[in-house]
């Protein structure tokens, strides 16, 4: 694998992580009842503006 290879690999590695930590983040948001569970509930609601449009 060439280096361009192993360099475009870590960086899905890490944006699947990040993914995987925000989605699990919104899971138990749902699960505390913290974050609504329906979409149309969830884009009123700023807690899930500020998960999943973080900068």
């Amino acid at each position: 694998m060439s280096y361009a290879g192993v360099d475009l690999f870590e960086k899905g590695a890490e944006t699947l992580r990040e993914f995987c930590l925000l989605r699990a983040e919104s899971i138990r948001g749902q699960l505390d009842g913290t974050i609504p569970s329906a979409s149309e509930e969830q884009e009123k609601e700023e807690t899930c503006r500020k998960i999943y449009h973080r900068t």
